[in-house]
Protein backbone atom coordinates (compact mmCIF):
# COMPACT_ATOMS: atom_id res chain seq x y z
CA UNK A 1 0.00 0.00 0.00
CA UNK A 2 1.43 3.37 -0.99
CA UNK A 3 1.19 6.45 1.18
CA UNK A 4 -0.21 9.78 0.06
CA UNK A 5 1.87 10.25 -3.08
CA UNK A 6 1.70 14.03 -2.90
CA UNK A 7 3.95 14.01 0.17
CA UNK A 8 5.88 10.75 0.20
CA UNK A 9 8.54 10.46 -2.49
CA UNK A 10 12.15 9.34 -2.58
CA UNK A 11 14.19 9.63 -5.79
CA UNK A 12 11.01 10.40 -7.73
CA UNK A 13 9.19 7.26 -6.56
CA UNK A 14 6.55 6.94 -3.84
CA UNK A 15 7.77 5.40 -0.61
CA UNK A 16 5.89 2.67 1.20
CA UNK A 17 4.08 3.13 4.50
CA UNK A 18 6.79 1.01 6.18
CA UNK A 19 9.51 3.29 4.84
CA UNK A 20 7.59 6.36 5.96
CA UNK A 21 7.38 4.93 9.49
CA UNK A 22 11.15 4.27 9.39
CA UNK A 23 11.77 7.99 8.87
CA UNK A 24 11.71 8.73 12.57
CA UNK A 25 13.47 12.07 12.44
CA UNK A 26 13.51 14.46 9.53
CA UNK A 27 15.95 17.37 9.46
CA UNK A 28 14.53 20.50 7.83
CA UNK A 29 17.41 22.72 6.75
CA UNK A 30 16.76 26.19 8.16
CA UNK A 31 18.70 28.59 5.95
CA UNK A 32 16.17 31.41 6.09
CA UNK A 33 14.07 30.56 3.05
CA UNK A 34 10.40 29.72 2.77
CA UNK A 35 7.69 29.03 5.30
CA UNK A 36 9.38 26.13 7.03
CA UNK A 37 7.18 26.28 10.12
CA UNK A 38 4.22 25.40 7.87
CA UNK A 39 6.24 22.54 6.39
CA UNK A 40 7.04 21.26 9.86
CA UNK A 41 3.35 21.49 10.81
CA UNK A 42 2.40 19.44 7.71
CA UNK A 43 4.90 16.73 8.65
CA UNK A 44 3.52 16.64 12.19
CA UNK A 45 0.00 16.22 10.80
CA UNK A 46 1.31 13.21 8.81
CA UNK A 47 2.68 11.75 12.06
CA UNK A 48 6.34 12.47 11.27
CA UNK A 49 8.79 14.10 13.66
CA UNK A 50 11.03 16.84 12.35
CA UNK A 51 13.29 19.61 13.55
CA UNK A 52 14.73 22.78 12.08
CA UNK A 53 18.51 22.81 11.94
CA UNK A 54 21.72 24.15 10.46
CA UNK A 55 23.87 21.79 12.53
CA UNK A 56 25.86 19.29 10.39
CA UNK A 57 25.79 16.69 13.20
CA UNK A 58 21.99 16.86 13.46
CA UNK A 59 21.75 16.57 9.68
CA UNK A 60 24.05 13.52 9.71
CA UNK A 61 22.00 11.87 12.47
CA UNK A 62 18.63 12.40 10.79
CA UNK A 63 16.74 9.72 8.86
CA UNK A 64 15.87 12.09 6.00
CA UNK A 65 16.50 15.68 4.97
CA UNK A 66 14.23 18.35 3.59
CA UNK A 67 15.97 21.23 1.87
CA UNK A 68 13.20 23.79 1.32
CA UNK A 69 13.32 25.82 -1.85
CA UNK A 70 11.77 29.10 -2.87
CA UNK A 71 12.85 29.32 -6.50
CA UNK A 72 16.00 31.38 -5.88
CA UNK A 73 18.53 28.58 -6.26
CA UNK A 74 21.63 30.76 -6.55
CA UNK A 75 20.78 32.67 -3.37
CA UNK A 76 19.97 29.42 -1.57
CA UNK A 77 23.31 27.87 -2.54
CA UNK A 78 25.16 30.99 -1.38
CA UNK A 79 23.44 30.85 2.01
CA UNK A 80 24.03 27.10 2.39
CA UNK A 81 27.70 27.68 1.59
CA UNK A 82 27.94 30.52 4.14
CA UNK A 83 26.45 28.22 6.79
CA UNK A 84 28.92 25.45 5.91
CA UNK A 85 26.21 22.98 4.91
CA UNK A 86 27.23 22.04 1.35
CA UNK A 87 29.66 19.27 2.34
CA UNK A 88 27.32 17.52 4.79
CA UNK A 89 24.44 17.65 2.31
CA UNK A 90 26.62 16.15 -0.44
CA UNK A 91 27.92 13.50 1.95
CA UNK A 92 24.45 12.45 3.08
CA UNK A 93 23.10 12.41 -0.50
CA UNK A 94 26.03 10.25 -1.64
CA UNK A 95 25.29 7.85 1.23
CA UNK A 96 21.70 7.41 0.06
CA UNK A 97 19.88 9.46 2.67
CA UNK A 98 16.49 10.61 1.34
CA UNK A 99 16.58 14.32 0.53
CA UNK A 100 13.59 16.30 -0.60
Amino acid sequence: RWTDQRCSFHKGKPISANTERALKMIAIIDYGAGNIKRLQFALTKKGMESYLTTDPNEIANSDAIILPGVGAFQDAMKTLDQKGLIDILKHEANNGKPIL
